[in-house]
């Protein structure tokens, strides 16, 4: 079980680094959270009139709270303020004056208007690294185009790989219902640019802006399989990467109980341990076929796999040395062995209701992250951050009376 620390001093391999937060939803939260996980003293930041939208995303807690936001915003403080008033822009600069880190989620040009954009920051603190994530990037003719995950996936060609093919022409691609281009090619993208900023002020003393598009960040997926198409020689009318033609050994299964398993038999050797396991060393050929002539292959594999229940193959394959494994649902994910053994589903009480957290990705032996404190009431901790920030109990009753914070 992971430490969890309701102290206020943080622990972990960041925790000598502030981060000012301005994101909401999805993205942002996301990268924030895997700072705070291992250290870092994130101070969410939200409008006194437009908090963060996934405070009302369902399912709620007994107390009425979003379970979504509380496992998005385990870790954090926050700090609410009205960023359009001078007073607010104030407090918001005087802040940025103590962090190491600010992260913005705006549509380019809208910290600009505001007063918080790089330029001004950087001015006065020229340690910041400043992280904006947008959906297009800062420049470029795309930058001004709204969207969210489904149109970045396209736009960057993703759904040829992802988008499940139906027999409807209303919908011919049936769309992924997990934020891939949102997680994949923004928050981690982020979380990178951010450290790597980090480890460049050690040696420079100056911090950095940095620009990350979850378009950009997706696009570079493209390293998986650019090979196919980037070459000069390449014939890209025959480049297929649907997944129609995939090699019979890599592919989805149902069993005998109709329940779902996936075979990863990409190399000759684990081929060859699948034929065995299967009873089918004189029917499928020792190399294994791809392209049309895998049909066959694909066949007899699916055949023989319904003559047993999917857990009876999975004992099967494991024995044989066979790269396999179990179509999960989310039932039997989160009571599975391995998750508990990794502490990837943890089960704690930090007081909001918020039972069960999602555990921690990276493993680290000294400095390890830990659960300090549930996600933040909107403005819990805005009297804390401002008092140490050099505001006094009068200026803050001043601001709180003026509507500036609350």
């Amino acid at each position: 079980m992971v430490t969890v620390d309701n102290g206020p001093a943080p622990s972990g391999p960041l925790s000598a680094v502030r981060v000012v937060d301005l994101t909401t939803l999805l993205p942002g939260p996301m990268t924030s959270l895997l700072l705070a996980d291992y250290g870092a003293d994130v101070i969410k930041i939200e409008g006194p009139e437009r908090p963060d939208g996934e405070r009302r995303t369902a399912p709620l807690t007994k107390d009425g709270e979003s379970y979504r936001f509380g496992m998005l915003n385990r870790n954090k403080r926050a700090l609410t303020v009205d960023l359009k008033s001078n007073a607010g822009r104030e407090a918001m600069l005087r802040l940025t004056d103590t962090a190491d880190v600010v992260i913005e989620g705006f549509r380019p040009g809208t910290v600009d208007r505001l007063g918080i954009d790089y330029a001004t920051v950087s001015k006065r603190n020229p340690r910041i690294v400043y992280c904006s994530l947008s959906g297009y990037g800062q420049y470029g003719p795309y930058s001004m185009v709204p969207g969210h995950d489904l149109n970045y996936l396209a736009a960057a060609g993703m759904t040829s790989y992802v988008g499940t093919p139906t027999d409807s022409p209303d919908q011919p691609l049936r769309p992924p219902t997990l934020p891939i281009a949102d997680v994949g090619g923004g928050t981690l993208m982020a979380v990178f640019g951010i450290l790597a900023a980090l480890v460049r002020r050690q040696s420079t003393a100056n911090g950095d802006y940095v620009d990350v598009s979850m378009y950009d960040g997706t696009f570079f997926w493209h390293n998986v399989r650019g090979h196919l198409f980037l070459p000069d020689t390449s014939d890209l009318d025959s480049v297929d990467v649907s997944g129609a033609n995939a090699v019979p050994g890599y592919a989805i299964y149902a069993a005998g109980d109709g329940k779902l398993l996936t075979l990863g038999c990409v190399e000759a050797a684990f081929w060859n341990n699948l034929r065995r396991a299967l009873g089918l060393e004189d029917g499928l050929p020792a190399l294994q076929p791809s392209g049309p002539g895998a049909a066959r292959a694909r066949q007899l594999i699916a055949t023989r796999l319904r003559d047993h229940d999917r857990d009876t193959w999975l004992a099967t394959f494991d024995r044989h040395d066979v790269p396999a494994s179990a179509v999960r649902s989310t039932s039997e994910l989160f009571d599975d062995p391995h998750v508990k053994a990794r502490e990837l589903m943890l089960e704690v009480d930090l007081g909001d209701g918020v039972d069960r957290h999602l555990g921690f990705p990276v493993k680290m032996r000294h400095g390890r992250p830990a659960l300090r404190r549930a996600a933040p009431r909107c403005g819990q901790h805005t009297d804390e951050i401002l008092q140490e920030i050099g505001y006094s109990v009068p200026e803050i009753a001043a601001l709180r009376a003026q509507g500036v914070v609350r």
